[in-house]
């Protein structure tokens, strides 16, 4: 009795899996994502949270990813000196938030696989992006004696929606966030930056 009870348990694990709420689980039959046609048009499948029955590998393997916003802050950017329009070189530590495009798992699963694949794409899109915005706004746009005269928040939001379009369209991502978390100068810059503050704030007082 105990030996077909142990049987019968290892035979439903074999053609069964569970997709938790944190997660996205797509078939891969022999290798390709299984699809759904949807209005005539066949898209892979994503599979809600709960059983699924699926065939024994190596036919079936289940692809999951966690769907959960996750936070990525550059690495290979994080010295990178950045010129400003007023020709300043600065160094901007920035992260994201992104996600897998619920719209597009298969793409990403082609073209990306794994978080660090996603990571390395995001490390490399991100840099461009910003590097390509922050070279149209001057200094004093970033820092500021004057608040009113800072537009970190809007060059960041610039930023976002050329990335977004450029991740989502190419690698199944979607960023939901990006952000500024340190803005620092190189040696030399410094006392260039403190000397021009100093200066604005003796022609205001």
């Amino acid at each position: 009795m105990l030996g077909v009870l142990v049987a019968t348990i290892f035979l439903v694990a074999l053609v069964t899996f569970e997709v938790k709420e944190t997660e996205h689980a797509v078939v891969m039959t022999f290798g390709e994502p299984k699809a759904e046609d949807i209005d005539g048009v066949p898209k892979t499948k994503l599979h809600t949270p709960g059983l699924h029955w699926k065939w024994p590998y190596p036919i079936d393997t289940v692809w999951r990813h966690d769907n959960r916003l996750q936070c990525y802050e550059l690495k290979k950017g994080q010295v990178e000196q950045i010129q400003t329009a007023d020709d300043y070189q600065i160094v901007v530590t920035t992260y994201v938030l992104w996600r897998i495009d619920k719209d597009a798992p298969e793409l990403f699963l082609k073209r990306l696989n794994t978080t660090a694949n996603a990571e390395e794409v995001l490390d490399k899109l991100t840099r461009h992006h910003r590097n390509i915005a922050l070279g149209r706004h001057s200094l004093s746009e970033l820092i500021n004696v004057d608040a009113k005269k800072v537009r970190a928040d809007q060059i960041a939001s610039e930023i976002l929606a050329s990335l977004q379009a450029d991740a989502k369209s190419n690698y199944g991502i979607e960023v939901t966030h990006l952000g500024f978390k340190h803005l620092g100068f190189p040696e030399k810059v410094s006392g260039k930056v403190i000397a021009r503050m100093k200066a604005e704030r003796n022609r205001k007082s």
